[in-house]
């Protein structure tokens, strides 16, 4: 999907997900399934991400519901970092996001983008 492929950096285009809810990456290089075990953490993260915005996107049947993140880019690097404030940016543009965060790199990266938002600090 689109998503996943963003995520990854162009990484990964598709995942499977099992009926026994086992998720796998298609390997581009060579369309070999690969369990998400083999994976970094940071990877397995936005494989995670991914699939749970599609999801609520799936179950609010479409409708811009709110979406609320709550730290879960703690295990990305930088270039992860850039590639999900993008899309939770733009995300933003079409559906209220609430995105709650304890780190200021976070915050950096939304700054870097130049993308609008409110901050509250507690």
């Amino acid at each position: 999907t689109p998503l996943i492929k963003h995520m990854t950096d162009g990484r990964y285009n598709s995942i499977n997900i099992s009926n026994d809810l086992q998720i796998k990456v298609i390997d581009p290089g060579n369309n070999v399934l690969v369990p998400l075990e083999q994976l970094s953490t940071g990877t397995i993260d936005q494989l995670y991400m991914a699939v749970r915005l599609t999801i609520a996107d799936m179950l609010s049947e479409h409708k811009k519901l709110p979406l609320i993140i709550d730290d879960a880019f703690s295990e990305y690097d930088d270039k992860r970092l850039k590639n999900a404030i993008e899309y939770i940016a733009e995300l933003a543009q079409k559906r209220q996001v609430i995105f709650m965060t304890c780190h200021k790199r976070d915050v950096q990266a939304l700054q870097n983008l130049n993308a609008r938002y409110n901050s509250i600090e507690l």
